[in-house]
């Protein structure tokens, strides 16, 4: 069921993830899927924690704290990016299924473990999940490692008023947003 339902929201986005299409796709009625799950929200809880599980990889055992959350969030994005129809169903606690609450137990583990309070480790992660998700919400496209892409910021950044944005136009050569690398950068 969810190969199909992962591989029609992929192609066709949000609205095509329908009882009707995935039944359609599975090659069964409405009436079976419903054996399988209550409804449309179900299905959709039991989706999403389907796609984000692999993106709960293990990081680096070398890493500090530090280095773990950035390799995680690198990891999610990069995961998310291969299923940007899943991200505008990525919302509140009612889609928190056993793979989602592993990757909150895992960033309220590493931001405790760095010495904060449990409140403000729950703020954390909550932040850096919400700046991921929304990185690739609202810049499914954008990649700076492609060349092109980087030569268009670089010359965005250096046609600007100097005096309006001095920053952009000093550091447009090496700015994370148009380096042709952002990779060699720490996160």
């Amino acid at each position: 069921m969810f190969p199909s339902s992962i591989a029609l929201l992929d192609t066709r986005g949000t609205a095509a993830l329908t009882m009707r299409n995935v039944a359609e796709e599975l090659g069964c009625t409405q009436a079976s899927l419903y054996r399988h799950v209550r409804n449309r929200e179900e299905l959709v809880t039991l989706l999403v924690d389907r796609v984000i599980g692999p993106a709960g990889s293990v990081p680096p055992d070398d890493a500090d704290r530090a280095g773990k959350a950035a390799w995680s969030a690198r990891t999610f994005r990069e995961h998310l990016r291969r299923h940007p129809g899943v991200v505008s169903l990525l919302r509140g606690t009612e889609r928190l299924g056993p793979n989602s609450l592993a990757g909150v137990e895992y960033a309220l583990e590493l931001f405790i473990g760095a010495g904060l309070s449990p409140g403000l480790a729950d703020a954390a992660a909550s932040s850096l999940a919400t700046f991921v998700i929304g990185s690739v919400h609202f810049n499914p496209g954008l990649d700076a490692r492609d060349p092109e892409e980087s030569d268009h910021r670089r010359q965005l950044y250096r046609s600007r008023d100097a005096a309006a944005v001095p920053l952009l136009v000093r550091h447009a050569e090496t700015s994370r947003t148009s380096a042709a690398t952002p990779s060699s950068k720490s996160a």
